[in-house]
């Protein structure tokens, strides 16, 4: 059997498995944790979301927090560091209802805080905006939360830059990548 048989077949049994089981992450709060990326800045993080309200536009809002990593050059040793910083985003999701039973793509915009290290930056903090696209892979076993898997693509904007390193690189600036799992919380669906 060619392999892209074996994957179209294994996509179709994974779809009828899930079949039939959305119940479980229609109006439900989800918490979340994710491997990310902003730039080149190595991130993981925890969100929260709400349930999705707003008939037919299926609107939620989502919270996140995260801790980066900066990579630049120590100006005391001139070695290769990394240096970590934090930032919260609060956004508003808009997603597609849940399609055959185990899939929903959403888009998300909102505002990104970050907190930098003084090890880098004499900036308490940083405002700017940030916009992606996500797909959600839904899965429930009868448990008492559904389970999705979710992969992210976007950008940031902030204006960050580590005026104490040499050169005043940018950072928290650029291509945001996201790849984690959402807990639906609630009863059985």
């Amino acid at each position: 059997m060619p392999f892209r048989h074996l994957v179209v077949l294994l996509l179709f049994l994974l779809g009828l498995s899930a079949y039939g089981q959305d119940k479980a992450f229609q109006d439900r709060t989800a918490i979340g944790f994710q491997l990310g990326q902003y730039q080149r800045d190595f991130a993981v993080g925890a969100q929260l979301s709400s349930p999705y309200f707003g008939g037919r536009f299926h609107m939620a809002v989502r919270a996140q927090f995260n801790v980066a990593w900066l990579d630049h050059l120590d100006p005391a040793s001139l070695e290769t560091t990394w240096t970590a910083y934090r930032n919260g985003r609060l956004g508003v999701v808009f997603g597609t209802p849940v399609q055959g039973g185990f899939f929903r793509y959403y888009g998300e915009a909102g505002i990104l805080v970050v907190f930098p290290d003084e090890a880098f930056s004499t900036s308490d903090n940083e405002l700017g905006g940030y916009g992606l696209f996500g797909f959600e892979f839904l899965f429930n076993e009868g448990g008492l939360s559904g389970r999705a898997f979710f992969f992210e693509l976007g950008g940031v904007g902030t204006g960050a830059n580590a005026d104490k390193v040499p050169g005043n690189p940018i950072y928290s600036n650029g291509l945001i990548l996201n790849a984690g799992v959402r807990f639906h919380l609630g009863g059985k669906g």
